[in-house]
């Protein structure tokens, strides 16, 4: 066996950091080629991306079923408005243009951009913000409409102090409208789940909102006692 040597083996430096790019920084627009490079992609994945993807998955027999609410063609539609740059002055990232295998890194974004639907809300079949949090009587109450958070607490600053637009997008924020009256079109399928989040004006009549007995169960046609 070779004898030890008598100085000790130099320490290794630290490898080099990376430095990542502002988080505020736009994404240039994509080319034309690279967006039918990514179009021919998605329309000979289209039987893959709803069979797979656009499911909604049953809470008690875990079934599988084609989602009611997001179907491929809203997602083609979608995908492209956000390529075009028609909201916002920013664009869904496509890839590199220039490089031969500049799609791959679109196709990974887009299949991020899936999962994460498909998580939060594809097999849930919801588009909006669900009711999910109880007060200390272990009900819903019907105010979480107005932000949620406050029991547990999450959050208790205001949600647009919580979360402000960034610059360039905060030309598409509407002001508070206190008259305003809206019920959001879905609602939580977990058992005892409350009804769509609603907001409405305070009236004479109707100085509280109440909260949701979780015992009740919120039914696809309606929501009332089991």
């Amino acid at each position: 066996t070779a004898r030890p040597t008598g100085r000790p083996t130099k320490r290794p430096s630290n490898p080099p950091q990376m430095v990542l790019p502002p988080s505020t920084s736009s994404i240039p627009a994509p080319s034309q080629e690279l967006m039918a490079m990514i179009g021919s992609i998605l329309v000979a994945a289209e039987s893959s991306i709803s069979d797979s993807i656009l499911v909604s998955i049953d809470v008690v027999t875990k079934e599988e079923s084609p989602t009611k609410l997001y179907q491929y063609s809203g997602f083609i539609n979608a995908l492209g408005v956000m390529s075009k740059g028609d909201v916002g002055s920013t664009y869904f990232y496509l890839g590199p243009d220039g490089d031969s295998v500049g799609h791959n890194y679109g196709m990974a974004n887009i299949a991020l951009f899936l999962g994460q639907a498909a998580s939060e809300t594809i097999q849930f079949d919801v588009c909006d913000e669900i009711s999910w949090e109880k007060d200390v009587f272990g009900r819903y109450p019907i105010a979480n409409s107005c932000g949620q958070g406050r029991f547990g607490g999450v959050s208790m600053v205001p949600y647009e102090d919580a979360n402000p637009c960034a610059e360039d997008e905060a030309h598409m924020a509407c002001d508070g409208n206190v008259e305003m009256a809206a019920v959001a079109e879905t609602h939580g399928i977990f058992p005892g789940a409350p009804p769509p989040l609603e907001c409405f004006p305070r009236t004479a009549t109707k100085r509280f909102t109440g909260a949701w007995d979780p015992s009740l169960s919120c039914l696809e046609d309606g929501c009332g006692s089991s």
